[in-house]
């Protein structure tokens, strides 16, 4: 069979694109030219549709700027005639194939004389046209990356190296799923300046137990960053999923993370410091933060595609609807995109199957697929919150309400002292209610709400705990918090509107029609 044709996509000077023969098969319209621009220079050419829209329709509504966008299509495929099947579309994405086409690039300025009036096109258009720095020199990233030299006691029993081998390995698997991060076991030879050192020192104690103590210092300066120590719940071997050692590997790596934006902040395009400052934005559960964490990690795909910066776009998708920041025909299209990608891109990623297991539940109920993700989420890597979070979810939504608690326990323990404990904490007080262990599911409301005063789902339950319990007082401040942070919620939206996000309370019967009106009016 003969090869197809491969396709030239000329970018600087007139655009153009040719075939065979270098026959013209460039559309017409410039809006069709525009999007074969954006496809050509997007990583592994392809964007979501929504991207497209806000490049080259973003003073149009949804509606409008999507019909456009098919319009635009056509008359590409028709401009391509017999090689239409160079352009891929799905129904949230629009790409190249790269195995049919070449980007031509120099002689001439970028995109000369190709006028779109769009303001954000433009803009585009400016920063691919405008010359880099002279004095930047490193592709995109810092000269040294984000590392940790990880250093066993010398010398030691073989059982207790055991015991810090199998932490060591826990903990690299972590920070290798969250970003671009070099974790060593052989000191490099010259150090990089932020090199960073991790000590892990397992010992007896009396008894026949053993415990493990973990210290991060400064290279560079020998600064002690931080240091911890656990008891671990085995004798004999480490059991690989030991909580003690899981969470402080946990507790390890969010210091390795927050030294890492402490030190570097985001002023540099690294992709890996974006996304951990994206992931920080995301979890303080406010609309100003989730969209600055947006920008970030659509910043980091551009510098550096992973799997897992998608996966945290799905995330965030997920956070604006259930904080009815965004409705589900806002961002459906772009998370199940997201979704896409990153499992295509990561599979192995513990963090992309949690994302995803959590969008696909919450956006599209879609149980049975979200619980085998959480699951392989889970066996991908034991150490991860964030997992155990995503199979408790599903659980409880299965109604497996004694599942559903162990796993959110399970959840709550590994993220003890990171930044996921507040959500840990929820989702225990969930399980709780669910069980009907309603002191339990109070307490662990109560500290999720406050090691994050903004999140809204704990001060909906807790309303709905305390006027359970016929305690109106609390139920009424309670609910007072929540009005701070949500004025438009009513008791008649807690109890009656099947779009607000308390299926579950009503699920349970945690509190009654009449319990929640007597302890609200």
């Amino acid at each position: 069979m003969a090869e197809k044709p491969i396709l030239s996509i000329r970018l600087n000077g007139r655009f153009r694109v040719e075939g065979p023969d270098r026959v013209s098969l460039t559309p017409r319209g410039t809006k069709a030219q525009g999007i074969l621009a954006l496809l050509a220079t997007a990583p592994e050419h392809e964007r979501g549709r929504v991207w497209l829209q806000g490049k080259l329709w973003s003073d149009r509504g949804a509606p409008q700027a999507a019909a456009s966008l098919r319009q635009s299509l056509a008359e590409i495929r028709k401009a391509f005639g017999d090689e239409a099947d160079v352009l891929i579309s799905t129904r949230t994405t629009v790409g190249l194939n790269p195995d049919r086409i070449e980007v031509i690039e120099g002689g001439g300025e970028f995109l000369e004389g190709l006028d779109i009036a769009d303001p954000a096109f433009v803009a585009w258009v400016q920063s691919r046209r405008t010359p880099a720095p002279r004095s930047f020199v490193a592709p995109l990233r810092r000269p040294n990356r984000m590392s940790v030299l990880m250093r066993p006691t010398e010398g030691g029993s073989p059982e207790l190296k055991l015991f810090e081998t199998f932490f060591m390995e826990a903990c690299a698997r972590t920070l290798r799923e969250l970003g671009d991060i070099d974790v060593l076991t052989i000191a490099p030879d010259p150090a990089p300046d932020g090199l960073l050192l991790a000590d892990v020192q397992a010992f007896p104690l009396p008894g026949g137990g053993v415990a493990l103590r973990c210290s991060l210092d400064c290279g560079l300066t020998g600064r002690m960053i931080w240091s911890d120590i656990a008891q671990l719940n085995c004798r004999g071997a480490p059991e690989p999923d030991d909580e003690g050692l899981l969470s402080l590997g946990n507790r390890l790596a969010n210091a390795v993370l927050d030294e890492g934006l402490r030190t570097d902040g985001v002023t540099d395009p690294d992709a890996t410091l974006m996304a951990l400052d994206a992931i920080g934005l995301i979890f303080t559960i406010r609309p100003e933060g989730l969209k600055r964490a947006e920008a970030l990690l659509r910043q980091a795909i551009e510098i550096q595609p992973r799997g897992v910066y998608h996966a945290w776009l799905a995330q965030l998708h997920a956070i604006e609807f259930v904080e009815r920041f965004a409705s589900r025909e806002d961002v459906a299209d772009k998370a199940e995109a997201a979704m896409r990608r990153a499992l295509e891109m990561e599979p192995g990623n513990s963090n992309v199957l949690a994302c995803s297991a959590n969008a696909k539940l919450v956006l599209f109920q879609e149980l049975a697929p979200s619980g085998e993700l959480a699951r392989v989420s889970t066996d991908a890597n034991a150490a991860n919150p964030l997992g155990w979070w995503a199979l408790a979810a599903a659980h409880l939504y299965y109604g497996r309400s004694e599942e559903a608690l162990i796993c959110a326990r399970r959840s709550r323990a590994l993220a003890g002292g990171t930044r996921f404990r507040f959500w840990a904490e929820f989702q225990t007080a969930l399980g709780a209610a669910l069980c009907d262990k309603r002191l339990e599911a109070i307490q662990a409301a109560e500290l999720s709400s406050a090691l994050s005063p903004s999140f809204r789902p704990p001060l909906r339950y807790l309303t709905a705990l305390h006027a359970g319990n016929d305690a109106g007082r609390l139920a009424a401040q309670a609910f007072e918090r929540l009005r701070v942070l949500e004025p438009d919620v009513t008791a008649s939206r807690l109890t009656d509107d099947p779009s607000y996000p308390v299926s579950l309370m009503r699920k349970a019967k945690i509190a009654s029609r009449e319990q929640l009106h007597t302890a609200l009016k």
